[in-house]
């Protein structure tokens, strides 16, 4: 496959056409970051906000990190399963997806990174990651939550309006829901 990430974000895309859901809000984890990325970029419109968790990338110290994990756990333990599937066909897969793109966030630009309107939330972990402005230039219209990255935190976060509202672009206004109105929520 000479194009993992677009095969993903293809799927991902294809199924909320499906679904008939024109705008959305997206989260992932990990791999997520990359995914998300790449979402906003083929369909910026549709995602509305984004809120990414220990987001992935590539570490310049150790640019082949990704391929070399995947290939020791991934690799052999989907080719037991799918005899179908060799050791040869997951080291193109898996260099198409992180070798050959072993810069920054693996799907997109530095400066698409920098030009994103999408709101954005970012909860790194405490590894040093890329999303967490080794590109030398802040993303405008996001937040790092490293603040509140436990659940209690984030709830807490959200009761003090901080959150993906936080992550809104300045002068955005936000509509609060009944439940949120009442305290049900």
């Amino acid at each position: 496959m000479p194009q993992p990430w677009d095969a993903y974000t293809d799927d991902q895309l294809g199924l909320m056409d499906h679904l008939c859901i024109r705008e959305f809000l997206v989260m992932g984890f990990c791999i997520g970051g990359p995914m998300i990325h790449k979402l906003i970029k083929r369909a910026p419109k549709r995602v509305v906000a984004a809120a990414m968790m220990q987001p992935s990338g590539s570490r310049p110290e150790i640019p082949d990190l990704f391929y070399q994990n995947n290939m020791k756990k991934w690799g052999p333990a989907l080719c037991e399963t799918r005899p179908d599937l060799t050791l040869a066909m997951a080291h193109d897969f898996l260099t198409n997806m992180y070798t050959k793109r072993a810069d920054f966030v693996f799907t997109v630009s530095r400066d698409f990174v920098r030009s994103i309107k999408t709101p954005l939330l970012i909860a790194p972990d405490d590894v040093p990651a890329p999303v967490q402005g080794r590109d030398g230039g802040a993303r405008p219209r996001s937040e790092l939550g490293g603040d509140h990255l436990s659940l209690e935190g984030f709830a807490d976060a959200h009761r003090r309006g901080r959150g993906v509202r936080a992550a809104l672009p300045q002068g955005a206004r936000t509509r609060r829901s009944p439940a949120l109105r009442t305290g049900l929520a």
